[in-house]
């Protein structure tokens, strides 16, 4: 990149989304002019830089991406005896997880270790979803006794060491599912529908505080309701959740103002994990082991083994 944003970005999912991976002067201080990997498997990089000062910044220089983490799966120790119900991945070193009476954990180290941040403000109420944008700032949704009691949002901005309650519905049928942060100030929650409306939550300052959206929402078709941490986005217009008790999918392609939904084409009862690599490509698991995937945003479904 250029102008006053010099240096190197990386991306994971086909070009929808960029970070930051700058590392020393050179690559942060001088126009890049080619970038190439030494193999296809190799975590490698090669930038061409040129500068006209100090001249000694020309050439080709050798930067090392972290190397990605060995394929198949290896059990951590949480520290906590209670269920754990969400957890939400900022990088390869920070996660956040919320679980029962209260729970959220927080690693900075890829899991090596895990410290306890939660209680406070949450107090012991079971923690249904997280939501966090780095080590600092995360959220938190209760809904105490699994709902009829209302729900809530609490968010930090210091590493858990204080939760503010930011948003609240004492409505006994509220039960907020899900919360996706769009980028630092942008954001939206998804919760069982209230007054026959779905309960879709924006925020613009960063949640802070939180609006419901009474008007684009979805209607509530018979008694469907949302699943725990049920929602995939792809930049802040695509948007996907399902219901948990008609397996149906929602989707909006412009940020929920408009909504339409469809119908996966399987038997199972309740559709509860969804994930999209991009507005087009996308896979719904449910009860039974059963799962769909679709090719086409969502709009149609195939059923896969």
């Amino acid at each position: 990149t250029a102008g006053t944003d010099i240096g190197v970005r990386r991306t994971t999912n086909g070009g929808d989304t960029w970070t930051d991976f700058n590392g020393g002067s050179i690559l942060v201080t001088h126009a890049i002019r080619a970038l190439v990997f030494k193999t296809t498997v190799d975590t490698t990089l090669y930038a061409g830089v040129a500068s006209t000062t100090p001249a000694t910044a020309r050439g080709v220089h050798e930067y090392s991406f972290p190397a990605p983490p060995s394929p198949g799966w290896v059990t951590q120790s949480s520290g906590a005896a209670t269920a754990l119900r969400s957890v939400k991945v900022v990088n390869l070193n920070v996660a956040w997880i919320g679980g029962n009476g209260g729970r959220v954990l927080r690693t900075v180290n890829s899991g090596t270790t895990w410290t306890s941040v939660g209680g406070g403000a949450i107090g012991t109420a079971d923690v249904y979803a997280v939501e966090a944008r780095n080590a600092d700032t995360a959220f938190a949704t209760t809904s105490p006794g699994g709902g009829g009691t209302g729900t809530f949002i609490y968010r930090t901005t210091n590493r858990g060491t204080a939760w503010t309650q930011v948003y609240t519905d004492p409505n006994a049928a509220a039960f907020i599912n899900v919360i996706k942060m769009f980028d630092n100030n942008n954001g939206i929650a998804m919760g069982d529908p209230v007054g026959g409306k779905w309960v879709i939550l924006r925020t613009s300052d960063g949640g802070a505080s939180w609006l419901r959206d009474t008007v684009n929402a979805p209607l509530q078709v018979g008694t469907e309701a949302g699943s725990n941490n049920g929602m995939a986005v792809v930049g802040s217009t695509h948007i996907w959740f399902p219901a948990n008790s008609t397996t149906k999918v929602y989707r909006s392609t412009n940020g929920g103002a408009t909504w339409a939904s469809s119908i996966p084409p399987y038997t199972a009862t309740f559709t509860a994990g969804i994930w999209f690599n991009n507005t087009q490509l996308g896979v719904i698991g449910a009860n039974g082991g059963q799962a769909a995937r679709t090719t086409d945003g969502g709009a149609t479904w195939n059923s896969v083994t």
